[in-house]
């Protein structure tokens, strides 16, 4: 025997990309990322990203997506997701973490 469990991760109809809404759901854990190579606009105010303009790319560290620098300016601790230190955040997840309920 190999060693290798044959039915995991490929079981019937579980599909492999499954950890990404359970990352979502409980918002905790490591932040997939969104690939920089996949965005052309920031997230938020959809302004195009473009090097002569210095409309350089953010990935928030919170949710993943990436923002232009007005967007993204923020810094705040997330211990859940294992960010002791202030990390860059955007202006929606700010909103969020800095909000009482």
């Amino acid at each position: 025997s190999s060693g290798i469990n044959a039915e995991w991760p490929l079981r019937p109809g579980l599909r492999f990309d499954w950890w990404r809404e359970t990352l979502a759901e409980d918002r905790q854990g490591p932040v997939v990322w969104v690939p920089d190579h996949a965005v052309q606009n920031c997230h938020l105010c959809h302004e195009r990203f473009n090097a002569l303009k210095f409309k350089r790319k953010h990935h928030c560290r919170s949710c993943g997506n990436i923002f232009c620098g007005n967007c993204a300016s923020k810094r705040i601790c997330i211990p859940l997701k294992n960010y002791t230190t202030p990390v860059l955040v955007c202006d929606k997840c700010y909103q969020e973490h800095t909000t009482s309920p």
